[in-house]
């Protein structure tokens, strides 16, 4: 658990592990925004997947995502880009309304 700093005060789950026998280990980091701003605290802003499919090799696969705001006055663009452990980019945006 993580605490966010600013005006407010929240208390996130920042890493995730799981792990199945010998065969797979997955580590999902989710960072968050903690700018003092009431339409941006909290939102995510980055994660970062790493997948072992075997604990005994070294062999990582690696996936990111990273979360951008636009902000007007009426209206929230919220973009999102993931990266594959291929390097392979997908994107996607988001408008949503105040």
């Amino acid at each position: 658990m993580e605490a966010l700093t600013g005006d407010g005060h929240a208390v996130v789950q920042k890493t995730i592990e799981q792990t199945t026998g010998h065969k797979r280990s997955l580590t999902n980091n989710t960072y968050y925004s903690d700018k003092i701003s009431p339409t941006l605290y909290g939102r995510v802003n980055r994660q970062h997947v790493t997948l072992t499919p075997d604990i005994n090799q070294k062999e990582t696969l690696i996936n990111k995502a990273l979360f951008t705001y636009n902000i007007s006055a009426n209206e929230v663009n919220e973009s999102y880009a993931f990266t594959g452990h291929d390097s392979l980019t997908a994107t996607k945006t988001t408008v949503r309304n105040l």
